[in-house]
């Protein structure tokens, strides 16, 4: 159907950007990441538990699971245990049942701290045949299998002697961490939790770790003018179709959504016009006030924006190159006629937006968002060499190959093809303007690509050597082992190459229609538009005419007309016998 791709090409990549909304909305109320990274310090508003020695909780609680009970809940949670505490089974049980429901969250280490087993031990000691006397069985969150060791982690316990029971939100209980085993990052990054041994050294947002201030603002001004060209001609390439859609079938429909993916993957570039600093667009901000680049996670909505146009319309833009190479694979080399391919389209519009969206997806559920330093983009793999390994290069190199040898199986098709018609004397210069078109859309294409990858290569085999001095500086013993030592500068013309090889995709696809056709479209649609339409038959019979013909259709041959003949037989013969006699026609 003629206006099938159409609909399905407006509806699709909003259906799936509503979807990715949709799933950064529900994975971000769960507690199955680290709770360092989305956590915070709120102050209590349990009744039960505001005349306790500390008076800020950290929310989520790890200790009530992935469902995260609402207020309410948790006070009638904690108003089932008045009667227990009545009993004065323990001095320390109302301590005890808060530090479950509301750890405390300390100003320096920003996470929860619940008491030690120890003190679980004992008031199960003390108070469980109570509550065996009623037949009620211990309760689950208050299971000593679940709180730590005081010898291996951090815990608390409550001060010794009678003051603990008086309310004061600045007195502290004691912690008792063995601080000498948790390593530390270098001054010149940010230690997002301290307190855990495997935590992550962030980059800060004022700092210049590997790039210099001259550097980002080159590549500032290269962003967004070479974003705004991208948005610009891919722009114009898809309204070409939009305004004369029944002149293009597939496979040249499939350059047309290449650019609509090109022209919004491009307006990331042009965040710092409305943003000016990296600290709006790509960074979070600790409760103690120290602010990091994102790197895995999403608090901030503008680097999830950022994260959300460049990755999955990358991702789609990549996608329908595979699409546009396979469609031109069954239109010439397996000489499918326009019906059958278009017959295919919704499957097509499927792969296409319905991949870019679960890749997006995963990598928001795995936590591999993060931020460049040098341009304040949110991508994948911009810190992380993991995720740019998987995430980028694999697929795009993949979809690469694919493609390429869709295409070089399509032309020897073509070419095959074209030796019978030439050898029945037939003129094969029509398709020939139609594959030299194709071959340079390619070659311009995959030199932007082949360019792309190997700055992405090298930029992995920076990230994968750079990466125990930055983010991953503790898990190999911090700086005390002496191993997180300032990184060398990183060369930024290779960076910027990479940003400009990857915002000429819009300059290809506007290769396409680089016709006096083109121009006739858009003098047609902006003032014969406006005046009066074109005459009916003639755009009926174009229109009938253009669906109805294959890609690469064979010329018809036009023998020439017949000679007159030479001689012709006499009407009346001059003998005397009058016979008829057989002419002379040549």
């Amino acid at each position: 159907m003629p206006g099938m791709g159409l609909r399905m090409a407006s509806t699709a990549p909003i259906s799936f950007l509503f979807l990715l909304v949709s799933s950064v909305t529900a994975t971000s109320g769960e507690s199955m990441f680290k709770q360092s990274l989305k956590g915070r310090c709120q102050r209590i508003e349990i009744e039960l538990c505001k005349d306790i020695p500390y008076n800020m909780t950290f929310l989520p609680n790890p200790m009530l699971g992935h469902d995260q009970p609402n207020m309410q809940t948790l006070q009638a949670q904690t108003e089932q245990f008045k009667p227990l505490i009545k009993t004065k089974c323990h001095p320390h049980l109302q301590f005890f049942i808060c530090s479950v429901f509301a750890p405390m969250c300390p100003k320096d280490i920003p996470q929860a701290v619940t008491s030690c087993r120890s003190l679980c031990e004992q008031v199960k000691a003390d108070c469980k045949s109570i509550l065996d006397e009623f037949g009620i069985p211990w309760p689950e969150p208050l299971q000593c299998e679940r709180f730590p060791e005081q010898a291996n982690g951090l815990c608390m316990n409550p001060p010794d002697g009678p003051e603990h029971q008086k309310p004061s939100p600045v007195f502290r209980p004691s912690l008792t961490h063995h601080t000498s085993k948790v390593p530390s990052c270098p001054k010149y990054l940010v230690n997002v939790d301290p307190a855990d041994v495997n935590g992550v050294c962030a980059l800060p947002c004022d700092v210049n770790v590997f790039f210099s201030q001259d550097d980002k603002d080159v590549a500032r001004r290269v962003m967004v003018v070479m974003g705004a060209v991208n948005v610009l001609l891919a722009s114009f390439t898809f309204f070409t179709y939009l305004i004369d859609r029944h002149r293009f079938r597939f496979p040249e429909r499939c350059v047309f959504f290449m650019s609509f993916c090109m022209a919004l993957l491009a307006l990331p570039q042009l965040f710092p016009v409305i943003w000016p600093t990296v600290q709006q667009r790509a960074c979070e901000t600790m409760h103690n006030g120290n602010s990091y680049l994102t790197f895995a996670g999403y608090e901030n909505p503008r680097c999830l924006l950022s994260f959300a146009l460049s990755y999955y319309f990358g991702m789609a833009a990549s996608l329908w190159w595979l699409m546009f190479a396979f469609t031109w694979y069954l239109s010439a080399g397996r000489r499918w006629v326009p019906e059958g391919v278009e017959a295919c389209s919704p499957y097509v519009h499927l792969i296409a937006w319905g991949t870019a969206a679960l890749a997006t997806i995963v990598v928001l559920v795995m936590r591999r968002v993060d931020a460049s330093e040098l341009t304040g983009v949110c991508s994948v793999g911009q810190m992380d060499a993991e995720g740019l390994l998987f995430f980028q290069l694999l697929p795009r190199a993949l979809i690469t190959v694919m493609g390429t040898s869709f295409i070089l199986l399509g032309l020897s098709g073509v070419c095959q093809e074209g030796q019978l018609l030439r050898r029945r004397g037939m003129d094969t210069s029509k398709n020939h303007k139609l594959v030299l078109k194709l071959i340079m859309f390619c070659v311009f294409y995959l030199l932007l690509v082949g360019a792309t990858l190997v700055c992405d290569y090298l930029h992995f085999v920076d990230m994968h050597t750079l990466n125990t001095a930055t983010l991953h500086c503790k898990q190999f013993g911090g700086v005390e082992s002496g191993s997180c030592r300032q990184p060398p500068r990183l060369q930024a013309s290779r960076y910027i190459l990479s940003l400009i090889m990857s915002l000429l995709g819009g300059a290809a696809c506007s290769l396409w229609i680089l016709s006096p056709k083109t121009f006739a479209s858009w003098q047609r649609a902006i003032f014969c538009g406006m005046c009066s339409p074109a005459p009916q038959k003639t755009a009926s019979a174009s229109r009938l005419a253009s669906s109805s013909r294959p890609l690469l259709e064979p010329p018809i041959p036009v023998a020439p007309p017949p000679h007159p003949p030479t001689h012709y037989a006499p009407l009346h013969s001059t003998h005397s016998t009058h016979v008829w006699r057989p002419s002379n026609v040549v």
